[in-house]
């Protein structure tokens, strides 16, 4: 059975859209979650965000990861399509679609100033779908960087 809070959505305005690029070239805009999935998405962002933190930034180590894989897919899979399929129902984003384009997802998930070009950084910013939801993404980095330091420290001094 469908969820209702998705069903409705499709008859809502859209404000604001973000473009991703699926892994067979062509382009799709998402849209924001519905409200009663934002604490949904900000618990799975949370979950990522410490993970990149453990992981040193490292995307490789972390895509290897199955829980992590299946944490960005239950993001996809709550981030509507903007537009209808030809059967009338809302479509969602797939993980599937958009799992070889590593750089993509550094952006979308884990840091926005990521350099898809270069393949880069030089400095962690919001995340595409932390900006787009209005996440407290420094906030939540900055609290699992702290810990990490910490147990780094901690492992110094033992």
């Amino acid at each position: 059975m469908a969820d209702p809070a998705k069903k409705t959505y499709q008859n809502k305005p859209v404000y604001k859209t973000l473009t991703v690029t699926l892994d067979n070239g062509s382009s799709v805009q998402v849209a924001r979650v519905a409200v009663s999935e934002l604490d949904t998405l900000l618990e799975l962002q949370d979950r990522l965000l410490q993970k990149y933190v453990e992981a040193n930034g490292m995307l490789g180590t972390m895509i290897a990861n199955e829980d992590v894989r299946s944490q960005l897919s239950s993001m996809c899979g709550m981030l509507p399509i903007v537009g209808k399929s030809s059967s009338g129902e809302p479509q969602y984003l797939q993980f599937t679609d958009i799992q070889d384009n590593w750089e993509q997802l550094v952006t979308l998930f884990f840091n926005g100033s990521f350099d898809e070009e270069e393949r880069e950084f030089t400095d962690v910013t919001p995340s595409k779908i932390s900006r787009l939801h209005f996440f407290p993404f420094q906030t939540l980095f900055n609290k699992y960087l702290e810990e990490k330091r910490e147990q780094e420290s901690k492992k110094k001094s033992d």
